[in-house]
């Protein structure tokens, strides 16, 4: 039973497609009458997304946050129990990742959705999701809980270091250092044995004058997904 299946999952592909000349009401109302649904949701969903006092503005005049709140309330018009979302932070400042970060919160715990995440912003998934699925070159390398996570990636430490641009030293680090990884962030990530290891690693590249602007040694998510996609 596909379309059975299908009316109950919502989705949001990246950023959401909007009549920019309507207010978020009307907006949720077009889709209503496409869909024969009861516009009674309009007012719920807008609620639920925290749009309620600004039903009456333009989408033109909204936030990306607020349009990204907008598409979020035309997925959960049919009331679906599976939220699926493909980079639903992307784009947004701190104050608009966090707005979504705990609307997603409250969607799960307050109103029992599902919610499916696709997301390179690997910080906020840890900070959002209670199951990952990790992928590299199609195929599926982990799937479960973090805690999972953690023992699966295995319990060595890993040091990331902050330089001021991750291109120019990349060549002269990855050298010295063959297992270190660049990333889009100006960081570079090594694995370490311990807090000596730290120490040692750091004072060398200041030595050698890169330009070291911070170091942690604390493991997430973006950690366990280098040392599971490194090969």
């Amino acid at each position: 039973n596909i379309p059975g299946v299908f009316a109950g999952i919502g989705s949001l592909i990246e950023t959401p497609s909007l009549y920019l000349h309507l207010n978020a009401r009307d907006n949720l109302r077009v889709i209503t009458r496409l869909r024969n649904m009861d516009e009674k949701r309009v007012d719920e969903v807008l609620q639920v997304v925290g749009l309620y006092n600004d039903r009456k503005r333009k989408a033109k005049e909204y936030s990306l946050g607020m349009k990204q709140r907008l598409g979020l309330a035309m997925a959960l018009l049919p009331d679906p129990s599976l939220l699926i979302l493909d980079e639903p932070a992307n784009g947004l400042d701190p104050a608009g990742i966090i707005e979504i970060r705990e609307m997603l919160k409250r969607l799960n715990k307050d109103h029992g959705k599902t919610i499916f995440v696709s997301s390179h912003l690997l910080n906020e998934v840890e900070k959002t999701c209670t199951h990952v699925g990790i992928i590299h070159k199609g195929v599926m390398q982990f799937q479960g809980t973090m805690a999972d996570l953690q023992v699966s990636a295995g319990h060595g430490k890993l040091v990331t270091i902050k330089v001021d641009d991750t291109a120019k030293w990349k060549s002269f680090v990855t050298e010295k250092y063959p297992h270190a990884t660049a990333l889009v962030s100006n960081e570079f990530v090594l694995p370490v044995e311990n807090s000596d290891d730290v120490t040692n690693i750091t004072r060398e590249l200041i030595t050698q004058g890169v330009p070291v602007k911070g170091v942690r040694t604390n493991e997430g998510l973006e950690e366990w997904f280098i040392k599971m996609t490194s090969n």
